[in-house]
């Protein structure tokens, strides 16, 4: 009875985890990835580029930001997950040079490092006693706050490249040559019994950065490193809605990979900016260009739509009969001629038969 009522747990909170991370996914596709992107873009800008954006930090600011970081520290200082998955594994630590422990799991995790909450995958499997301990640590997919970690994207790069791949990235076996979700001063513990499991743990170096930063000592660069990453993510936003000019000619700068988030993106007017930006790739990369335009073209009365429209046109060396200046109806009209050609002509650049009828 109790190892079925366990079992059922480990189901729960792996579907719980699942659920978690699909709201948040769908709630805002591509918002960290692409925030991090607009923030090195924004960094890799000369600074007369950024004059027109940075506004001076109110002195009646500083209390409060102090306070917020301190806050923050004391934040930063337990971390404490739920795993739900499968798998033997026990570990022990007070720092990396008093600990003992082995096992194996993989599961999904549900919780918060320090500041970050989020739900993740992961595999872990380790052994060893003080400082001969072995460690390898796999983390897969992840959506919440834990993006923003310091460490996330180390934790989580692999040889293609891309962030977030379920295939994780291999951290070192060597437990204290590593770079995992454990510092080196954390004291506490984490138990995987079967299906369910619990990791808990105080962090000392966090413990010892609140105490200074009470007298303005940040010891772990956290509080300067979140204030230039805040004002980064104000820049860029700035940069969305006032000076999309800008944003047009970052993400023209960028690869594809990096520039698909954009086109998934919350807000209209970054998508918009994203359909502007391969522009000047329709004539060398038309099937690609072709292939995002018709995301956009059910988008009926916005820029959306305008954008994806013209955009097929130039791409297809056809007129179809949109254009802004004319009605809606006859706008509506000439995007279902579109529609039916594209229909007729799945292959990106393929000529058509017979030209659209204009109106």
């Amino acid at each position: 009875m109790t190892v079925r009522l366990a079992a059922l747990a480990g189901l729960c909170l792996a579907a719980f985890f699942a659920a978690a991370c699909g709201s948040a996914v769908r709630e805002r596709p591509g918002f960290y990835e692409t925030n991090r992107i607009l923030q090195e873009s924004v960094e890799g800008l000369p600074d007369d580029g950024l004059a027109d954006y940075r506004e001076p930090d109110p002195a009646a600011a500083v209390a409060g930001r102090y306070l917020a970081d301190r806050a923050l520290d004391l934040a930063d200082i337990p971390g404490l997950s739920l795993l739900g998955g499968y798998g033997l594994s026990a570990n022990v630590r007070a720092t990396k040079a008093v600990q003992a422990g082995a096992g194996w799991y993989r599961a999904g995790r549900f919780g918060f490092l320090g500041r970050h909450a989020g739900a993740w995958w992961e595999e872990r499997w380790e052994g060893g006693v003080s400082i001969a301990y072995a460690h390898h640590f796999l983390m897969g997919t992840a959506c919440g706050p834990i993006q923003e970690h310091q460490d996330f994207r180390d934790w989580t790069s692999v040889d293609d490249g891309v962030p977030g791949n379920e295939n994780g990235a291999k951290l070192g076996d060597i437990d204290i040559l590593g770079k995992s979700d454990r510092d080196f001063f954390d004291v506490g513990a984490t138990a995987m019994l079967g299906v369910v499991g619990v990791d808990a743990e105080i962090r000392l170096a966090e413990l010892a950065d609140f105490l200074l930063g009470l007298g303005a000592i940040d010891i772990s660069a956290d509080d300067t490193t979140r204030r230039e990453r805040d004002r980064m993510v104000d820049l860029a936003r700035t940069m969305v809605a006032q000076r999309p000019a800008d944003l047009e000619a970052v993400l023209a700068g960028l690869s594809e990979e990096r520039r698909e988030p954009f086109f998934e993106h919350s807000s209209d007017s970054v998508k918009a900016a994203a359909l502007r930006s391969i522009r000047s790739l329709e004539a060398a990369r038309a099937g690609y260009c072709r292939m995002r335009y018709e995301r956009f073209l059910d988008r009926s009365r916005s820029d959306l739509q305008e954008i994806a429209a013209t955009g097929l046109a130039r791409v297809t060396g056809l007129d179809f009969g949109f254009d802004p200046d004319r009605s809606r109806e006859e706008n509506e009209r000439a995007i279902e001629r579109l529609k039916a050609w594209l229909r007729e002509h799945p292959a990106p650049g393929a000529a058509p038969a017979v030209s659209p009828e204009n109106p």
